[in-house]
């Protein structure tokens, strides 16, 4: 977006010889790029949370339109890794575990399961204010997230590098397999079908 303005604001200079250069580039940033302009649809969130778990950026590039949407689709994925990690640790119980539960439950009185139930609300409700504060902190290190560790998983989450480039490689390897002579023609989205398709054999 940022870089669509810059090009916008070049044009407006009436320049002689790169003005076509210009629309070119713009025309390319809008068929790589258009499903991230529009910040409400479901595919730009894959751009949205690495961003915005990644400290120096956070919100300073969302416009103000955008910024209540943007702060709710961080909450909710901060839950879900919350989610996915208390669904985690129950599946590493071990047998004697689920025993001791099953004969604790037994002797629990019926208010029980209405604990659990609020202690699971405390619990969302500290996520929350633990996610939106951190949109708020000015703090843009990596040391902030001692402050935040559930957003510091989203984090590692999303942002995390590959330890080897051999994948990458060999999706190069296989793009020259695809991109022949007779198919120089072929959209980007089917281009991409293939190569996921050819590297998955």
């Amino acid at each position: 977006m940022r870089m669509q303005k810059i090009l916008s604001s070049l044009k407006m200079d009436n320049l002689t010889y790169c003005d076509v250069l210009i629309d070119v580039i713009k025309e390319s940033l809008n068929r790589c790029f258009e499903r991230f302009y529009k910040l409400e649809e479901l595919k730009a969130k894959d751009g949205i949370i690495p961003s915005l778990s990644y400290p120096f950026f956070k919100m300073q590039w969302v416009p103000k339109a955008n910024k209540e949407y943007i702060e709710v689709v961080v909450v909710s994925e901060v839950r879900k890794i919350k989610q996915e990690d208390k669904k985690s640790s129950q599946v590493q119980h071990t047998d004697s575990d689920k025993k001791k539960e099953r004969t604790a439950s037994y002797y629990m009185f019926v208010e029980g399961s209405d604990s659990s139930a609020a202690s699971d609300n405390v619990n969302t409700t500290t996520i929350d204010l633990e996610t939106l504060q951190y949109l708020k902190d000015e703090d843009n290190t990596l040391e902030s997230f001692n402050r935040y560790p559930n957003v510091k998983k989203l984090f590692l989450k999303y942002n995390t590098c590959l330890p080897s480039s051999a994948p990458v490689k060999r999706l190069f390897s296989f793009v020259g397999m695809i991109m022949m002579p007779h198919r120089r023609n072929m959209k980007d989205e089917l281009f991409e079908q293939i190569l996921v398709l050819k590297s998955v054999e």
